[in-house]
């Protein structure tokens, strides 16, 4: 079995996360780690929720590389030309969003474009080696792990913990599952624009239900408990509507050959 671990995003607590990624992933599936952060700035904290836009990498960046041992790791300049743009885009939908504070909309754009980055990265390992990953796991450098994850063998289902599931819709903090289906999970990126201009409301979680909505594949809210920055995520909007099970067959992977 072949898993990839993808951690998009700044590395704040990544010193204090690191063990419970270790414990939980790492030392039990193996797997393959790719990484898309961003260089040390304070412009980035400018965009970042109220309660963690002080905060302090905990990890130099060279310290991440010698730890997490990515296959491929890729570090954008946020005062950049190119994320310029993406932030005046995010804001000019500002208006489209909850208005309440809660959420930033620089901060949503850039954090699933962080995402699709690390499966990008992903892909372009297996296309050097011809093969591709049966599991991939999307994780944060943010995120406590306390108990086992477990994957579901059919691999059409995405897992979700449960918890985080503001405004209705679906925590986008920690998600697994088989390749083809975490390729559309982690596509969200691709799709923002038109979901928020067709009327959905602009906030992560639940831009990412309607996303999740449109697709073939399963979802399971799983028992796995996180946690971010003290707050027990699994006791937190653990209510979002309930997602209807979708047929499927189940698909087990041996190797790089599916038997369906």
């Amino acid at each position: 079995m072949r898993v990839a671990l993808l951690l998009p995003g700044q590395i704040r607590e990544a010193a204090e996360v690191y063990p419970y990624i270790k414990g939980r992933i790492l030392d039990r599936y193996k797997p393959d780690v790719f990484i898309s952060t961003w260089s040390p700035s304070n412009e980035i904290k400018n965009s970042l929720h109220e309660q963690s836009k002080n905060l302090k990498d905990s990890l130099q960046i060279e310290d991440v590389v010698r730890i997490f041992k990515p296959k491929i790791f890729s570090v954008d300049e946020y005062e950049s030309e190119g994320i310029n743009r993406i932030a005046e885009k995010a804001l000019s939908y500002s208006h489209l969003g909850p208005q309440t504070g809660e959420t930033n909309p620089v901060s949503i754009f850039l954090m699933w474009m962080k995402i699709k980055q690390t499966f990008v990265l992903m892909r372009e390992y297996e296309n050097r080696l011809g093969e591709k990953y049966d599991y991939v796991i999307k994780g944060r450098f943010d995120v406590k792990i306390h108990n086992d994850l477990e994957f579901d063998r059919n691999l059409n289902t995405i897992s979700i913990p449960v918890g985080y599931d503001w405004k209705g819709g679906i925590g986008d903090l920690y998600a697994w599952g088989g390749r083809e289906s975490m390729d559309w999970y982690c596509s969200l990126y691709d799709w923002m624009e038109e979901y928020i201009l067709a009327g959905e409301l602009f906030h992560s979680e639940s831009l990412l239900r309607y996303h999740l909505d449109r697709s073939t594949y399963n979802i399971d809210r799983t028992d796995l408990m996180i946690s971010l920055r003290g707050s027990r995520v699994w006791e937190k909007e653990p209510s979002g509507k309930n997602f209807d099970k979708k047929s499927y067959r189940y698909i087990e992977s041996k190797g790089n050959i599916w038997n369906t």
